[in-house]
């Protein structure tokens, strides 16, 4: 009798543990949708930093930038043409959240970028990989001489 318990507890929690991946893999995709649409759209960098050094405000304003995320997708232009195009992959679960690019058509076809992300309105903070160089994920949102790192802060462009 013991024996029958405890087999029907067990296949009772085997069946509850079941439906709790679901229910988890639905909430996962609710979130990954609703950072995609918090993503979504163009971005222009308002600050950017490379291996330490900023780069000066007349340089961003003589060499217009921007990115532009849609689901899945990033391009990245300078003046106005397109430099490159990848795929775009985001972990918003992580502390800091990732994400990864590859890049599939244009200057870095074949590289890929690892890095992190702060989202804070029309506020968009990226610490990243340069795509020349194989590097680990930056942990902080910094850089410094040789880090092959580059922090920018963008700012959403109103349509």
């Amino acid at each position: 009798m013991k024996r029958l318990a405890l087999l029907v507890v067990t296949f009772a929690t085997l069946i509850a543990g079941v439906g709790i991946p679901g229910a988890a893999d639905k909430a996962q995709e609710d979130l990954l949708k609703k950072e995609w649409a918090k993503l979504k759209g163009t971005w222009r960098p308002v600050s950017t930093e490379a291996n330490g050094k900023k780069t000066p405000e007349n340089i961003l304003k003589d060499n217009p930038s921007q990115i532009v995320i849609e689901e899945g997708r990033i391009t990245g232009s300078l003046k106005d043409k397109e430099t490159y195009q990848g795929t775009l992959t985001i972990d918003p679960t992580q502390t800091p959240k990732t994400l990864d690019i590859a890049v599939t058509s244009g200057d870095y076809k074949g590289k890929k970028s690892l890095g992190i992300y702060e989202l804070d309105g029309d506020t968009l903070k990226l610490c990243w990989t340069f795509f020349i160089v194989d590097r680990d994920r930056p942990k902080t949102f910094a850089t410094e001489t040789g880090a092959n790192l580059i922090l920018t802060v963008y700012q959403r462009v109103k349509k």
